[in-house]
């Protein structure tokens, strides 16, 4: 049967593991290992084609001393410091391999240095690694009389085999023992996806790689018949094996595409999943699927199995979608079963952005051996965002003099469709607002409160406006926003009092002319506002008056 097109009929095994239409094979964590295969083995004495997306991570090449300063307990063996005194501490890439069908239940090597697939568990086997971490006496450009890495070595990619991880020597190309053609690789752990394909030219014995960094494609090709050489001449099963050890990076890989040959004799399986529902959910909305098994061959299969959900591996989780009829007890050739499932729409499809679910189904053959295929179909919810914000005055909105407490109402609702999260509020002039939720799924509202002491200042304006900005996270990452403003209006009043009294000396009295009078002058102001360029005149006082 051929194979052309998406392909997700895997197994995941230690760490690895299914995330929407990603799969993880390592967390970056220390110590961790984890492989994929393919269900189906494939007959590489037709062509094969694979192509998929790769992501290595972020970690790379840092300085040792800054390394230290970090971790003064950090101790590393001079052998592992380059010249420059770098050390790399992004590990430790990823395998892509092809394992002879007698190895069916091997499925990973060792950790760290090995990429999961080093360690004598794959002696029929061939591939290609992308290795990102430099090991003494298996990559290039160490110093063997020195026992020292001569300078930390670009990431590099190169093919490998029987179970052996090195470059320079052990690769396991050839004899086994020397060292494999490689292409080194200005940065793979960039923490960008990188597009790679292999291609098997079964007439010609000829398997390629390209991968595409940016603007540069880097390609090579091995000549020679890897069936014989390196798989028994065996069926193979295809797959990707990943670790790490002291040293770390994340290691995913997505939008697998294959077009090769599954040798099913004249047993054949095929699946289809379609939506007959129609698209644009909304949350409790039911999404309905039409699935059809079919036999294509000239053999009748035997207890039919199927499986519908986010993960259909070995170690599935509970499914959330319904099946009508899950088991048969047989498929005749040239026939065809139909059986529906559905699937509720929760808030978490909706922050996810899509719902990608996938119908697995299996059936034995006439000697019990199984048969696998896999279809998946995705749908998208509908996705509204919204935030609507208020910031309110508690009470009467007038102050009248400073020193008033203003106390403020602050509010946030979630409008939308979609959860947000890391909620907060900024308002200059009352800082530290709290809200009473960080977290707001759709329709939820969280409030906080605020006090402001009004100063002179504000009563001489005659008002205070206060704008409030609120924020939040979407699912995706991006910020929504929104902001409002509250008046309070300042009660102004203005008023002078003014006193005039007689300083003179004496009784108040004057006998002959030139007597002077002297006079004091008090002005009090009497209002909530401030005064300025008070001034005194009287008709009877020509000099100022101070």
């Amino acid at each position: 049967m051929e194979v052309n097109g998406n392909y997700s009929n895997f197994l995941y095994y230690e760490s690895a593991m299914k995330s929407g239409s990603e799969v993880r094979i390592t967390p970056d964590e220390g110590g961790k290992k984890g492989a994929v295969w393919s269900r189906n083995v494939f007959d590489l004495n037709e062509d094969f084609h694979f192509e998929y997306e790769i992501y290595l991570g972020t970690k790379g090449i840092e300085s040792y001393e800054s390394l230290k300063k970090e971790n003064p307990y950090l101790n590393m063996e001079d052998k592992y410091i380059d010249a420059n005194g770098n050390v790399d501490i992004g590990a430790d890439g990823m395998a892509f391999t092809f394992k002879s069908s007698d190895y069916k239940n091997d499925n990973y090597g060792n950790a760290g240095q090995n990429i999961g697939y080093g360690g004598g568990n794959f002696p029929y086997s061939f591939g290609v690694k992308f290795d990102t971490y430099t090991n003494p006496y298996y990559d290039p450009q160490y110093d063997y009389q020195q026992d020292k890495i001569k300078n930390i070595v670009k990431d590099h990619i190169a093919f490998i085999a029987k179970g052996k991880i090195g470059t320079i020597r052990n690769s396991g190309i050839g004899d086994g023992r020397g060292a494999a053609p490689y292409k080194e690789i200005d940065e793979m752990e960039d923490g960008e996806w990188h597009k790679v394909t292999f291609d098997w030219d079964a007439s010609n014995k000829r398997f390629t790689y390209t991968f595409r960094d940016g603007m540069k494609t880097y390609t090579d090709t091995y000549s020679g018949d890897i069936v014989k050489e390196y798989l028994g001449g065996k069926y193979a099963y295809f797959g990707f094996t990943s670790s790490t050890g002291q040293w770390m990076n994340e290691h995913k890989l997505r939008n697998v595409r294959v077009k090769g040959t599954i040798p099913t004799d004249d047993y054949k399986l095929d699946i289809k999943k379609e939506v007959v529902s129609g698209n644009n959910y909304k949350l409790e909305d039911t999404i309905k699927y039409r699935i059809t098994i079919i036999n294509p061959g000239s053999e009748t299969l035997t207890d039919i199995k199927l499986k519908d959900g986010k993960d259909i591996s070995d170690n599935e989780l509970a499914s959330d979608v319904t099946l009508e009829r899950s088991t048969w007890p047989e498929l005749k050739a040239g026939e065809k079963l139909i059986t529906y499932g559905t699937k509720k729409v929760t808030q978490a499809d909706i922050d996810e952005g899509s719902v990608i679910r996938t119908a697995a189904v299996e059936a034995r053959k006439r000697d019990g051996e199984k048969l696998y295929a896999a279809a998946e179909a995705v749908v998208y919810p509908s996705i509204v965002e919204g935030l609507e914000v208020s910031k309110t005055i508690v009470g009467d909105s007038k102050y009248a003099k400073a020193g008033e407490t203003i106390t403020y109402n602050f509010s946030v609702t979630n409008t939308g469709t979609i959860t947000l999260t890391d909620l907060s509020v900024l308002d200059l002039k009352i800082p530290g607002v709290i809200l009473n939720k960080v977290e707001l799924a759709p329709g939820d509202t969280a409030t906080g409160t605020g006090k402001y002491t009004v100063t002179q200042e504000d009563i001489d304006h005659g008002s205070i406006e206060n704008t409030a900005n609120f924020r939040a996270v979407k699912p995706d990452g991006s910020v929504i926003g929104g902001s409002s403003t509250a008046i309070a209006t300042g009660v102004l009043t203005s008023s002078i009092e003014v006193h005039k009294t007689v300083t003179t000396a004496g009784e108040y009295k004057f006998s002959k002319v030139g007597d002077k009078i002297t006079y004091s002058f008090t002005v009090k102001n009497t209002g909530n506002t401030t005064l300025t360029a008070v001034t005194v005149t009287d008709p009877k006082i020509s000099a100022p008056i101070t």
